[in-house]
């Protein structure tokens, strides 16, 4: 892809070997411009991919920032989380919690970097197919209103 636009994205997993698969894989993307690590650095990050914990913090810490009025024109990057599982009430509060997209790690390398393009273009919320499916067939969450169940159902079916 030459002269194409590079996208930055971050690697946040708690677990190095994972990580280091994540990396490896994303960088092996022409378009693409990987990092390790929850350290900050000289660029804009695009899309960052981290595990469940790695993401909630991530997306907790911007939230305070922003309630501090410190975010100073703060850039805040989209976040997807890579799960082991998908257990309905991490997905919810990933979702709610601002996460913009959500894939299994069993997934398909080519859908993971279609989740990363699409999430990058600020794109609706990605999820994969095995969690759409989940959400779709799924109870009612514990903790969320009906019209904030309503609004994530019409993001899972892309409404």
């Amino acid at each position: 892809m030459t002269g194409a636009v590079k996208l930055y994205v971050r690697v946040c997993h708690g677990d190095p070997l994972v990580m280091a698969g994540l990396v490896a894989l994303i960088g092996q993307e022409p378009d693409f411009h990987v990092q390790a690590g929850d350290a900050p650095d000289e660029g804009i990050v695009d899309v960052v991919v981290g595990d469940h914990a790695c993401a909630l913090s991530l997306l907790a810490s911007v939230a305070a920032l922003d309630q501090a009025g410190v975010a100073g024109g703060f850039r805040v990057p989209r976040v997807i989380v890579v799960a082991r599982r998908d257990r309905e009430s991490e997905v919810m509060q990933a979702i709610a919690s601002g996460a913009r997209g959500y894939v299994r790690r069993e997934t398909n390398p080519a859908e993971l970097m279609d989740a990363i393009r699409h999430v990058a273009r600020g794109g609706s919320l990605y999820l994969c197919e095995r969690t759409k499916t989940l959400l779709r067939h799924g109870g009612p969450s514990a903790g969320f209103t009906a019209r904030e169940e309503d609004v994530l159902r019409f993001l899972v079916k892309g409404d």
